[in-house]
């Protein structure tokens, strides 16, 4: 059964998948499109907690905050799938050159991750994990508002627009 604790975040608690699923392989090639999401929550974490300090600016403060919550969903949710998910983002991240040059990387950040939640939500193996990345992906169309995203795109974040 997952939860959503107060504030929006994402939790979830669900007893594993058996090993024996139909579909294996199928299973196992999604826990790798989970482990790619999450190296990417993970560095939206580590930017924007670098945008916070390098601009002084509280929403990106607010920013890393969420994607933590992200990174512990997914983490989570690949557990549940049989996996054992990554600790670290495979990147490099310098200082951040104002606060017009964190919103544009920040708006690149959640347009990506826009795009891998819809093949993540159509194809989940497993109907349990659907709310949660649902969920994710509205978090991640507030993110994209917040920082100046297209205007249009937060219509486009409901639940039923991403099947």
């Amino acid at each position: 059964q997952s939860s959503a604790p107060a504030g929006g975040g994402c939790a979830l608690t669900l007893a594993p998948v058996p090993a024996a699923t139909s579909s294996r392989p199928a299973v196992v090639a999604y826990v790798e499109r989970l482990q790619a999401i999450l190296e990417d929550e993970l560095y939206a974490e580590a930017f924007y907690s670098a945008a916070a300090t390098d601009t002084r600016g509280h929403r990106y403060a607010n920013l890393a905050a969420a994607e933590s919550r992200h990174a512990a969903a997914i983490s989570s949710a690949i557990r549940t799938l049989g996996g054992q998910p990554l600790t670290q983002h495979g990147h490099h991240i310098g200082p951040v050159t104002g606060q017009d040059a964190a919103d544009s990387t920040c708006r690149e950040i959640e347009l990506k991750v826009i795009e891998l939640y819809k093949g993540l939500i159509r194809d989940c193996p497993d109907p349990r994990l659907v709310p949660m990345l649902e969920r994710l992906q509205e978090a991640n169309y507030r993110h994209l508002s917040a920082v100046n995203g297209s205007p249009s795109s937060a219509a486009q974040g409901g639940r039923h627009a991403q099947r």
